[in-house]
């Protein structure tokens, strides 16, 4: 946030400028790609290119790198720019500074190799939570690239290793109901999402080695995650694949100690994102810092090949590798520059997407949105008509009601009880989506043929068929929508009893309990109306200030109102509108 304010007060507040600073953030991680990779390489006994060829090579690949675009240019992906900057910065200086201990143990010295990077790692930590790798990436450098080492390094390595594992699992373990409860509003649980990984990882690895910006998009969410070891069948070939990578890697950390390292840092890199956390199956900008692994792994991999051929010539203009990567980077600047025009417009990036995976809902419903807005009715409609042929069914319930609101919209007469048979068993964030969407359409009287009271009925038809939990995030949010539609239309019991059982999950918003309360005032159950209101100063987060203002807002109307409820006249309340604090 604090590199946003930034930019913003020497840039300005506009996207161009947001841009910018993330471009200019690409290349400082890119000069450290570079310093990285030659310290890496130093020493290599193998006839080849030098070190600072090599990692002029790696630099350029990673600068270049079309996968990259949807770090760079997405502004709000600077957390995942400014960890692989602290991150690149810790390794460096690990580097560096190990080899001064290794010279000269002095104390000065083995305190700064402790020290720096742990500094390092601070700031990455505070940047993005894959910071917390730092550690475990400079233990299994240590372990990989050296043969031998001096009792500090021994002792930081160790440390590393041992500290980040014990400190990542015993985080995990703390936060294990938290980690499956947030699995409910997935379409996967988190066995799922362990299975679909290696598919994922395999995916990435594609997409690095032999890139293709036509598949390259902001949105992966129509990623089919594995149910089973054998289904997909690759998913069991993707994982015994994976494991046969890291055995390689294993055997080959003496003879060719870099590609060992290489596939350390690329899989150790991903070790956090593609686990146990509750995050969406696939997206690109995870390989920001990984992809810095894969790339050390193909130099080193490349020297060696061409150090096999006969009569090799490893270093100057003509070499084979020299002609490789000038092709190769020729290659890829065209493509990053391609794939940077498709980024330039939002329908270009949304009609790109749709393209490349026409199973994304995310993307049809953001062109959709995006047409709407233009005043384009019938694109939008012609969008959600096409995507309801290629997605799953809940994102097709949604995208047939949005459809509908659409056409109620533009006129045409629709029938509110057609949407019925599509009632979920199980609700999705999308199926609150669709619910506001229509709530919408029906409140702001754009449409004659649909009317709240058909919308009230939907939303208690899917509280019937829901075999959610009422503790779901997704069946309480419903419930909350609810009771908002039934206080507009005045019918305060029913609201009351839906916002009731919302409320009694100790994890709903505290807007499910503003509204209760506004409730409470307008039917005067003024006694019940403190003891919730009591309830929500509690449960409001301390740093929450509009929420706590509103609160207050609240607590202001139940005193005058009078302590006695004699200054209470029921329905008074209503002409206040929503409740006081902001969802």
């Amino acid at each position: 946030m604090a590199s946003f304010v930034l930019s913003a007060s020497v840039m300005g507040p506009s996207v161009w400028a947001l841009k910018l600073s993330n471009l200019i953030l690409h290349v400082l991680c890119s000069v450290l790609v570079f310093l990285l990779t030659a310290r890496l390489f130093q020493g290599a006994p193998e006839n080849g290119p030098s070190q600072r060829m090599v990692a002029a090579i790696v630099a350029s690949l990673w600068l270049l790198h079309p996968l990259q675009v949807s770090t760079v240019l997405y502004a709000v992906q600077r957390m995942t720019q400014l960890s692989t900057l602290f991150l690149l910065a810790g390794l460096y200086a690990y580097l560096t500074i190990r080899d001064q201990v290794e010279r000269n143990p002095s104390r000065p010295r083995i305190f700064a190799l402790f020290a720096v990077p742990a500094a390092a790692g601070l700031l990455a930590l505070l940047s993005k939570e894959t910071g917390a790798l730092l550690p475990l990436l400079c233990g299994c450098v240590e372990f990989t690239l050296f043969a031998k080492r001096s009792k500090p390094v021994r002792l930081f390595a160790v440390l590393c290793v041992a500290g980040s594992i014990l400190l990542i699992g015993s985080w995990a373990l703390w936060q294990s109901h938290a980690l499956l409860d947030a699995f409910g509003s997935r379409s996967f649980s988190m066995e799922e999402r362990l299975l679909t990984e290696p598919r994922v990882i395999w995916n990435y690895l594609a997409a690095l080695a032999l890139p293709n910006y036509q598949s390259m998009t902001l949105f992966h969410d129509g990623y089919a995650g594995s149910s089973g070891l054998f289904s997909p069948p690759t998913t069991v070939v993707s994982l015994l694949a994976l494991l046969a990578l890291i055995a390689f890697g294993w055997r080959i950390r003496r003879r060719r100690p870099r590609i060992a390292v290489g596939l350390a840092i690329f899989l150790v890199g991903h070790s956090l994102e593609a686990s146990f956390l509750p995050l969406e199956l696939y997206f690109e900008h995870r390989n920001y810092f990984p992809s810095l692994g894969l790339l050390i792994a193909l130099a080193d991999l490349s020297i060696w090949a061409a150090n096999l051929l006969p009569n090799r010539r490893l270093t100057g203009p003509s070499s084979a590798l020299g002609t490789t990567a000038v092709a190769a980077l020729a290659l890829l600047a065209m493509q990053t520059a391609s794939l940077a025009q498709v980024w330039s417009h939002p329908q270009l990036l949304y009609r790109h997407t749709i393209a490349a995976h026409p199973e994304s809902a995310r993307a049809s419903l953001d062109l959709a949105l995006l047409l709407e807005s233009n005043g384009d009715i019938a694109g939008a409609i012609s969008v959600l008509s096409a995507m309801r042929s290629v997605v799953s069914p809940t994102d097709r319930r949604l995208a047939q009601i949005y459809q509908t609101s659409l056409e109620c919209r533009a006129g045409r007469v629709v029938d509110p009880s057609s949407i019925e048979p599509l009632a979920p068993a199980r609700l999705s964030p999308g199926d609150l989506t669709a619910f506001t969407i229509l709530s919408r359409t029906a409140t702001e009287g754009a449409c004659d043929s649909l009317r709240q009271s058909q919308v009230v009925a939907l939303g208690e038809l899917w509280l019937k068929h829901s075999l959610d939990p009422e503790s779901d995030p997704t069946k309480w949010q419903l419930r909350y929508l609810l009771g908002r539609q039934l206080f507009e239309l005045r019918q305060w019991q029913q609201a009351e009893q839906h916002l009731t059982t919302a409320w009694s999950e100790g994890n709903a918003q505290a807007a499910v309990g503003g509204m209760l309360v506004e409730v409470l005032m307008t039917t005067c159950a003024l006694e019940r109306a403190r003891e919730t209101l009591q309830q929500l100063y509690d449960r409001l987060d301390p740093n929450d200030r509009i929420g706590r203002q509103n609160t207050d807002t609240l607590a202001l109307r139940l005193r005058q109102l009078g302590s006695d409820g004699s200054d209470c006249d029921p329905g008074q309340a209503d002409h206040h509108g929503q409740n006081g604090v902001s969802d």
